[in-house]
């Protein structure tokens, strides 16, 4: 991260190009982290199929950054912006899910 926001402060110190890949590592090594991460914690299934949502996003994203010229970049963009909404819809829906289970199993008085 401070080689990339070096990058906004002296972009001619750096050889060309290397915005693409400065940008793009980070996001690529958050979606590997969270993806290990995740599976160190003995996920469920649902909770497996969230990581490898976000993991996905975070990996198109990357993809984009370090391919801006590419002619699907955009597409790249896009799937990672659907991804992200995608993971923040099934994250809701899980936690509707956890709260509706906590109110079934407290005890009526």
């Amino acid at each position: 991260m401070a080689l990339l926001l070096a990058w906004d402060f002296f972009p001619a110190r750096f050889p060309p190009k290397a915005h693409d890949t400065l940008s793009a590592l980070p996001l690529a090594l958050i979606a590997l982290a969270w993806l290990g991460h995740r599976l160190t914690q003995r996920p469920t299934r649902a909770e497996l199929g969230r990581a490898i949502v976000l993991a996905a996003a975070f990996l198109f994203w990357a993809a984009n950054q370090f391919w801006p010229d590419f002619p699907r970049a955009t597409l790249l963009n896009d799937l990672a912006v659907a991804l992200f909404v995608i993971d923040v819809w099934l994250t809701m829906a899980a936690e509707r899910q956890t709260a509706r289970s906590a109110v079934a199993m407290k005890p009526r008085t």
